[in-house]
Formats: structure tokens, C-alpha cells, sequence
């Protein structure tokens, strides 16, 4: 019971994180067009803010699944 609850927990809070997630790209995304309308040339990133976010969260994944099967 335990087991499931936990996963239950975690499976939302992936997701809040994900939608947080979305929330900040857009924003980056809308900062970039914002750039290229004024004229201005958009620098790349070397480690762009969508990439960033999705390693982490997928680090953040495997960690909840070693912990709910390990832990």
C-alpha cells in the first residue's frame, strides 16, 4: 500500500514539474521572438533552457525509481 501511494505521489509531482517546466520554456520562447522582432539577433545557448529542463527532470525520474525499488 505503501508502495503505491509513494508512486502516486511521485507520478504527480513529475508532473507539476513538467508543467512548471512548460511554463519556463515558453517564457524563454517568447523572450527569443520578442528578440527577433525588435531586431535583434537571438544568441544560442550553449545548454538552451528546454534541454536543461528535461535532463533534469529525467534525473530527477530515474532517481524516484531506484529510490521506489531500492529504498
Amino acid at each position: 500500500m505503501r508502495l503505491h501511494e509513494g508512486a502516486i505521489r511521485f507520478g504527480v509531482a513529475l508532473v507539476l514539474i513538467g508543467v512548471v517546466a512548460t511554463f519556463l520554456v515558453a517564457a524563454s520562447h517568447l523572450s527569443g521572438l520578442r528578440k527577433l522582432r525588435a531586431g535583434e539577433i537571438p544568441r544560442a545557448a550553449r545548454w538552451p533552457l528546454s534541454i536543461l529542463i528535461a535532463l533534469l527532470l529525467a534525473l530527477l525520474a530515474l532517481w524516484g525509481m531506484w529510490l521506489t525499488f531500492h529504498g
